[in-house]
């Protein structure tokens, strides 16, 4: 004998809204992610890759303040406590702390931009049983 699921089992708690999908089922939807790949790909591939190296680049400009803010913190620690004077590259540390921070900032409106432009350049049409990405200006 097997159980049954009644149908509104499967809705939300007011009754009126589904439940989230399953885990097959969004297991199942990752099908569609090469091909929307493929259509942005398709519509700015200067933008798509404009944007990729930038999040690239923009990924590993912590990993630099991280090295930078330590040395700095390392060399008033060894001021402090051990009474040695401060590296004469300090104050360049300081500064580069300062270019890193202002980098990121600024590689992050650059995403931003780069994003911007593959919207503005493609737009999404649906057709009974289908649909495409295609430049803005077809």
């Amino acid at each position: 004998m097997s159980m049954q699921i009644p149908a509104d089992a499967t809705k939300g708690e007011t009754g009126s809204e589904p439940s989230p999908p399953r885990w097959r089922e969004r297991i199942k939807a990752l099908r569609n992610v090469p091909p929307v790949f493929k259509l942005v790909w398709e519509a700015a591939p200067a933008a798509v890759t404009a944007s990729l190296l930038l999040r690239l680049l923009t990924s590993v400009v912590p990993l630099g303040l991280l090295k930078v803010t330590q040395i700095i913190i390392d060399s008033i620690y060894a001021l402090s406590a051990q009474h040695k004077a401060l590296p004469h590259y300090f104050w360049w540390l300081v500064a580069l702390e300062f270019v890193l921070a202002s980098l990121a900032t600024v590689l992050g409106r650059i995403i931003d931009f780069c994003d911007t432009v593959l919207a503005d350049n493609t737009r999404v049409t649906s057709a009974p049983g289908s649909w495409s990405m295609r430049p803005a200006w077809i």
